[in-house]
């Protein structure tokens, strides 16, 4: 009998050990995060397309239109941490605009 329950003990144990020690969950976290920075390019474009055409004689279009080319630029980068600059450069062309980022 203490043979089954050290034995059954152990392999809970072990079994615990190998969890903590993958790593995986960091390269998914880092992964998921260059993903949501893709997909809010892609949100904050499309909203970009409404607002620019429903405030059309905003005073402040042209420097929004500024911002959100900069974004659209960043947003089709290969490199990742450029889509989290230009969804930043996207927001600020919205807020010029009054609309705000959903």
């Amino acid at each position: 009998m203490t043979r089954i329950l050290t034995g059954a003990l152990a392999a809970i144990f072990m079994s615990s050990v190998a969890f903590a020690a993958t790593p995986a969950t960091t390269t998914t976290h880092a992964a998921a995060k260059a993903v949501d920075n893709g997909a809010r390019c892609t949100s904050l474009a499309d909203q970009w397309k409404t607002a620019e055409t429903a405030n059309s004689t905003n005073a402040n279009l042209g420097k929004a239109k500024a911002d959100a080319d900069k974004g659209s630029k960043l947003c089709a980068s290969a490199k990742g941490g450029d889509h989290k600059k230009g969804a930043a450069d996207y927001e600020a062309a919205l807020k010029l605009l009054g609309v705000t980022p959903a």
